[in-house]
């Protein structure tokens, strides 16, 4: 197992890419479609995905590790990290992963899902795992 790529191996920002689609398309109006967000169900969703010209997807889960899970659970997940695992409970993480990879799964061509952690003790802000 090789280590974890570096900041300089990383994938471009989300700004880094927008911008150098719209060069590429040379229409920054056409690089990108909104669609609404009032849906019953997933397959809703997935036909706004259509529509909207998505065709394929190749998810990258981040996971934040940071201390801001405590505290934010603190306020918003009765008092546990966002993190903690119980018997019953979905953690905010858990939801959010099975509600993006349930959507985004029909776009995926290989049905793997990379996932990256960050913000621990042994890589704080320089690096993943």
């Amino acid at each position: 197992m090789g280590g974890a790529p570096s900041h300089s191996e990383m994938p471009p920002s989300y700004s880094e890419w927008s911008h150098a689609n719209e060069v590429a398309s040379g229409n920054s109006s056409e690089s990108f479609s909104c669609i609404g967000d009032q849906y019953d169900n997933l397959e809703e969703v997935t036909q706004a995905l259509r529509a909207a010209g998505l065709e394929s997807s190749n998810l990258i889960i981040g996971i934040d590790f940071t201390k801001s899970n405590e505290w934010t659970g603190k306020h918003s997940f009765s008092g546990k990290s966002l993190h903690a695992i119980s018997s019953g409970t979905v953690n905010p993480y858990e939801q959010a992963m099975s509600i993006i990879g349930r959507t985004l799964s029909q776009f995926d061509d290989d049905n793997l899902i990379p996932c990256f952690g960050f913000g621990d003790v042994s890589t704080h802000d320089q690096s993943v795992f």
